[in-house]
């Protein structure tokens, strides 16, 4: 399925700048990126006649929040260098703006917040992408009491790369600023560990397959591109080791 196969692809594309950085062949560059454009090549089978990806191969309908997931995917391998093909790609683009618009398709025993959510983190995608639109962002971030903490983490990562003139470009610090304070002045935090709080989620975490332990992880990546020196990074570290099940953690989004 598009979640299986982006929780395999995605940490693959990542990994293979970190390991060209530090000159590491740890698992075979060879065999990095053999799975790694398999994954890629496997996730277009997925996508649909609107530019999304569905659930499964040979799928009619997009699943919004798969087709963000598997978006992150392929975004990280294109920028890494494997094969993508540019009009998949485009169209999967396109799918993603309308997304974040809120001008797809609500799959049946979905919310508007669920949509929202996704929207965000559709814009997080596209900022990864180059693809920056302020006017989306200036939207979600109007409706960010709506939106759970892992989404809002997302949105001011897109909010900052933000460029160009205007009052939109101009505001991405007040706006980063006043999301980044949503995120981390009501966290669970001991003298190790450190954990958010995300009520607003609860009841639809099966629509975006949210978890307690992917909001931490999000909130860690977030925090480490604003503020790499704060204290709170070990402690979320911390917290993520310490929610693993023997040497695991419980699911593929955790």
């Amino acid at each position: 399925c598009v979640e299986q196969t982006t929780g395999r692809t995605l940490p693959m594309a990542s990994l293979k700048n970190t390991l060209e950085q530090y000159d590491m062949d740890a698992w075979g560059g060879s065999s990095l990126e053999k799975y790694t454009q398999a994954g890629v090549d496997r996730l277009f089978t997925m996508q649909t006649r609107d530019g999304g990806l569905g659930y499964w191969p040979g799928a009619r309908e997009s699943h919004p929040w798969g087709s963000v997931y598997g978006g992150l995917a392929i975004v990280r391998a294109r920028a890494a260098g494997f094969d993508v093909d540019d009009d998949r790609f485009a169209d999967l683009v396109s799918y993603l703006h309308e997304l974040a618009r809120s001008r797809v398709r609500t799959p049946k025993h979905w919310d508007a917040d669920s949509m929202l959510a996704t929207g965000a983190f559709a814009s997080f995608v596209l900022s990864e992408s180059g693809d920056v639109d302020a006017s989306y962002n200036e939207f979600l971030f109007n409706q960010r009491a709506r939106l759970p903490v892992w989404s809002r983490a997302l949105l001011m990562m897109a909010i900052w790369k933000q460029k160009g003139a205007g009052p939109l470009t101009d505001r991405r610090k007040e706006m980063t600023r006043e999301l980044y304070a949503s995120v981390f002045d009501s966290i669970d935090e001991t003298e190790t560990s450190a954990h958010v709080a995300d009520d607003v989620d609860r009841a639809r975490r099966w629509m975006t397959m949210s978890s307690n332990v992917r909001t931490d992880a999000i909130a860690l990546m977030a925090l480490l591109r604003f503020d790499p020196q704060s204290p709170l990074v070990g402690k979320f570290a911390q917290g993520l080791l310490d929610a693993r099940r023997g040497s695991r953690w419980v699911s593929t989004q955790s």
